[in-house]
């Protein structure tokens, strides 16, 4: 079934393993050319093989995204082979280790917090303005039910989602009619669902926050 992405350049954070790549392939499959962003080299190369087989053009940028530089470069990168950056879904998150918040240390929020909102914020940094020069593109942030509620020994995770759904909120007022507005939308429960909604919200104006 054609979604009509036809043309679009999907620049995509964790895209090298998992979720990330899962949704990167789904946007592929929907008609998108992919910037591969992450860490993981092997893990990169796979994905963009996958989405040339679907006739996709992709790139790798391996980047850490809690560098505010090596995501500068990545955008530049992005922008240098394809000219337009139209769909940002970031999708690389981490978790956290199950213990009272009692327990924790600055270690344990800091590896939390640097990737799952600080690695969001510099890629929002990066790209955006990008977009808001064009006039168009579309905002992806994975959320979690996690950043809807309290969960007992889970305090720093569940603080990141808050924290997260809180900056994508943010953005979307700074943003205005700048641009299509961010959107953050909670992991499915199914991936099938998750690869279903991030096309569809690459294509919708829904808020989901």
């Amino acid at each position: 079934m054609t979604i009509g992405l036809n043309g679009k350049v999907a620049f995509v954070t964790g895209a090298t393993k998992g979720l990330g790549q899962e949704l990167a392939l789904a946007l592929a499959k929907a008609g998108a050319d992919l910037v591969v962003v992450g860490r993981d080299s092997d893990g990169a190369l796979a994905t963009v093989s996958a989405a040339k087989a679907l006739g996709r053009t992709a790139i790798v940028a391996i980047s850490d995204i809690t560098s505010e530089e090596q995501m500068a470069g990545a955008a530049k990168s992005a922008i240098g082979r394809f000219g337009r950056i139209d769909i940002l879904v970031c999708a690389a998150g981490v978790g956290s280790q199950r213990q009272p918040v009692w327990a924790c240390g600055a270690t344990d929020f800091h590896s939390c917090f640097d990737v799952n909102v600080l690695g969001v914020m510099l890629a929002i940094r990066a790209v955006l303005p990008v977009m808001i020069s064009q006039e168009s593109g579309r905002v992806i942030a994975i959320g979690g039910t996690y950043g809807h509620k309290g969960v007992a020994q889970s305090a720093i995770y569940a603080a990141s989602k808050w924290a997260l759904r809180g900056l994508a909120k943010s953005v979307a007022l700074e943003v205005g009619s700048k641009t299509s507005l961010l959107t953050s939308f909670r992991r499915a429960v199914s991936r099938t669902a998750s690869q279903k909604n991030v096309s569809s919200l690459c294509r919708c104006g829904g808020r989901g926050l």
